[in-house]
């Protein structure tokens, strides 16, 4: 076994925003959609094998795994360290090729069970060299079940899934086909929060955002505007921020906490 995988705070407490901070400026909806337009990410993320650890576990079904407790209210769950954050409600595209990770889906396809996206603290997600390791990850991350899949004529596998819930890691093993599972607690659910005056202007330039071509299928749902937490998962996802700025939206609990920061950071980033 790993050691636990700590979390940690990812940005500071946001300030209370001026009434002035709050208003919506000619253009924004434009200027944040040419920022996503010179994002430098590949959506299509390329996950190569890691060498074992000492002691690996047996590769076992996922069904298997999310249901043999692990002590009460944990279960294991396959992980996909990744450099970029899934969010609740989000869709996001993979392209599968390696076998750890095609049997992995192809389980997950058969018993109807999720696995768990979780962004890379340190380390590469590919294998490179003898002295390859797992990367260290976050210890927050979110299930992801698969809802769409098809095969490649390169033979990789071309997958969209749908994030769900977050869960909390509390210590990871490797199994013998070099797949990293987690021992996770699966969180609760945020409450529904009406979105409220203040953050009207937030949910105005998401209806921008969501004209932008990169955000097309990245969400199944309707939107409902007046839904703090709808607003601040899309405003999270679709934000050209950092990876480790967005795991830290991720990891707040409360919705309008997010949409507060969310509003700084949008402030910080139209200047």
């Amino acid at each position: 076994m790993h050691g636990d995988v700590e979390g940690q705070a990812l940005i500071f407490p946001a300030h209370r925003a001026g009434r002035e901070d709050q208003v919506p400026r000619r253009g924004d909806g434009q200027k944040l959609g040419d920022a996503l337009d010179e994002r430098q990410e590949d959506d299509l993320q390329r996950v190569d094998a890691k060498l074992p650890q000492a002691h690996p576990r047996p590769a076992r079904g996922v069904a298997a795994m999310l249901s043999f407790p692990v002590m009460a209210g944990i279960r294991s769950m396959p992980l996909f360290p990744l450099g970029q954050v899934l969010f609740i409600g989000a869709c996001m595209p993979l392209r599968i090729f390696e076998p750890r990770y095609v049997d992995m889906v192809g389980r997950c396809l058969r018993e109807d069970a999720p696995f768990g996206v979780v962004l890379i603290r340190r380390g590469a997600d590919t294998h490179i060299g003898p002295d390859a390791r797992q990367p260290d990850i976050f210890n927050i991350g979110v299930s992801a079940r698969i809802v769409d899949f098809d095969q490649t004529s390169t033979g990789t596998l071309a997958v969209k899934v749908l994030g769900e819930g977050k869960f909390r890691i509390h210590g990871t093993e490797e199994q013998r086909d070099h797949l990293l599972v987690g021992d996770v607690e699966m969180l609760p659910e945020e409450r529904a929060t009406p979105l409220g005056e203040d953050f009207e202007w937030l949910a105005t330039l998401l209806q921008d955002l969501m004209q932008h071509p990169l955000m097309a299928d990245r969400w199944r749902d309707e939107l409902d505007l007046e839904d703090a937490r709808a607003v601040g998962w899309r405003l999270s996802d679709m934000l050209p921020l950092p990876p480790e700025t967005k795991q830290g939206l991720l990891q707040m609990n409360l919705p309008r906490e997010r949409l507060t920061e969310i509003r700084r950071l949008v402030n910080k980033l139209r200047g």
